[in-house]
């Protein structure tokens, strides 16, 4: 085998910190929630309540409510961004049309500096 083909264990050893990095700012913290969420708030040592609750969670109409809320968010996510990619082609493109288009969406941040500044100056 020539140099090129054999990679050995020196891949895996350089990302090996990082990988245990991850490991310590994400799967700790969720295990931590997953092991507290089946404990007992109120009681000092931490008293199993078992899925008790998860059921309290669940029957909450304003827990159902804020998940639908997300998710209208989470949804809306993909629809900006395409709207986002849209509107950098255009003013990127200069398709006909793109000096008014581009004067339309950068007028707003260009006299928001100096309505701001006058009105402090006359508070």
């Amino acid at each position: 085998m020539n140099g090129r083909n054999r990679t050995g264990l020196a891949p895996y050893l350089l990302v090996a910190p990082a990988v245990v990095l991850i490991l310590l700012i994400f799967a700790y913290p969720i295990g931590r929630i997953l092991v507290d969420s089946l404990l007992s708030p109120t009681a000092q040592r931490g008293t199993s309540v078992g899925f008790t609750n998860f059921n309290f969670v669940l029957a909450d109409p304003i827990f159902w409510q804020s998940a639908r809320n997300n998710l209208f968010l989470l949804a809306g996510v993909p629809l900006m961004t395409i709207l986002a990619l849209l509107f950098a082609v255009i003013l990127f493109d200069r398709i006909r049309g793109w000096r008014i288009y581009r004067t339309l969406v950068f007028t707003p941040y260009i006299l928001a500096v100096p309505v701001i500044g006058t009105t402090f100056g006359y508070l």
